[in-house]
C-alpha cells in the first residue's frame, strides 16, 4: 500500500464508512425481479447476486456532495462550466478536510463493489421495453403502422392496444395476467 493510500484510508476511512452504510439504507428492490420472484421465474444466476441497487436520481456527485457536507462540514458547489467548489457550511466555520473526486470514487469501487446506481431503463421488463421503446419513437412507428395496415388509429391508445395485441400474439404473453393484484410490474 502507498504512503499516499495509507494517508487517505488513515484520514477518511471510519467516515467513509459510516457515509457508505448510511447510503446502503437508500437501496431498493428492482421492480422486475420482485415480479420474477413473486411468480416463481426466478434463476440461479438471481439467487447470487447480491448487488444492491440505489435509485436512478441518485448520483455519486450527489453522494459525495452529501459526505463533504455531512462528514466534513462544507457544501460543494458547482458552476456553469462544471468546475467544482467548496463552501463552509457549519455556523461556526469549523471544516475539515475534503477528499478529492478521484479519492472518493475509487473507495467505493475498491470498498464497495456491490453498490451500484441503477439505471433508468433497467428496472423494466422486456416486454415493457419493448412498449417503452415503442412510444420513445411512435411517431416512426405510427407511420409504418399506417403504411403496412392501410388505416390510420383514431388515437394514440388505440395504436397502443394493438400494439400490446401484436407484442402478445409474437411473443405469446397474455398481458391481462398482470392484473391489479400487485403483480403488474408497472404498477410497483
Amino acid at each position: 500500500m502507498s504512503n499516499k493510500k495509507r494517508q487517505f484510508l488513515q484520514t477518511y476511512e471510519k467516515e467513509l464508512d459510516e457515509h457508505f452504510e448510511e447510503i446502503k439504507r437508500e437501496a431498493e428492490p428492482i421492480a422486475t425481479r420482485y415480479v420474477r420472484e413473486l411468480t416463481g421465474e426466478s434463476t440461479l444466476r438471481d439467487g447470487e447476486d447480491n448487488m444492491l441497487y440505489l435509485p436512478p436520481f441518485v448520483t455519486m456527485r450527489r453522494c459525495d456532495g452529501k459526505f463533504c457536507l455531512d462528514k466534513r462540514g462544507m457544501r460543494v458547489i458547482t458552476t456553469n462550466n462544471g468546475n467544482t467548489s467548496f463552501v463552509t457550511a457549519t455556523p461556526n466555520g469549523e471544516t475539515k478536510r475534503v477528499p478529492s473526486w478521484s479519492g472518493y470514487c475509487t473507495y467505493w469501487k475498491d470498498n464497495y463493489r456491490n453498490l451500484r446506481i441503477r439505471k433508468p431503463t433497467e428496472d423494466i421488463c422486456n416486454y415493457c421495453f419493448k412498449i417503452y421503446n415503442f412510444h420513445k419513437f411512435r411517431s416512426t412507428e405510427k407511420e409504418s403502422s399506417v403504411a403496412e395496415e392501410g388505416k390510420e388509429p383514431e388515437n394514440l391508445e388505440e395504436l397502443f392496444e394493438e400494439r400490446v395485441h401484436q407484442f402478445e400474439e409474437e411473443d405469446g404473453v397474455d398481458f391481462d395476467q398482470f392484473g391489479n393484484d400487485g403483480t403488474n410490474p408497472r404498477l410497483l
